[in-house]
């Protein structure tokens, strides 16, 4: 059993597009979440992949401010940090990705209404394991 992990944010970098040993896509992106108010507000970074031909579509659409909203199954991860502390990433391996409309385009509407990009249910390939 697995938990599913949503989460909205902006893209912090241009997304980049690599291939696997056995040739399969994995397009992967940087996204801040904040989280929290006040005294107590925070970002979180989150990192992100998708993979095969859905990775390969949205790579050019993944650039730098691009709002988003990705859910999919979460893992931390553990780094040896340059200074060789260790570190702790949050990895998303997205399963469902959608574009949120920025502010500036919302401004006047009484909210944004998300495009879907890829809803995991409609697609027939597996998602592999990171």
């Amino acid at each position: 059993m697995s938990s599913v992990y949503v989460c909205s944010g902006n893209v912090t970098r241009d997304a980049t597009l690599n291939t696997t040993t056995n040739g399969t896509k994995v397009c992967g992106f940087l996204i801040a979440v904040n989280v929290g108010f006040g005294d107590r507000a925070s970002t979180h970074f989150v990192d992100c992949s998708i993979w095969a031909k859905r990775g390969e579509t949205l790579h050019p659409m993944l650039t730098k401010g691009t709002p988003v909203i990705v859910s999919g199954e979460m893992k931390l991860e553990s780094y040896t940090k340059k200074d060789g502390t260790q570190g702790q990433s949050i990895r998303l391996n997205v399963s469902s990705f959608d574009f949120q409309q920025r502010q500036k385009e919302n401004s006047g509407s009484s909210g944004g209404n998300p495009q879907n990009y890829g809803n995991a249910d409609q697609l027939t390939e597996e998602i592999p394991e990171f």
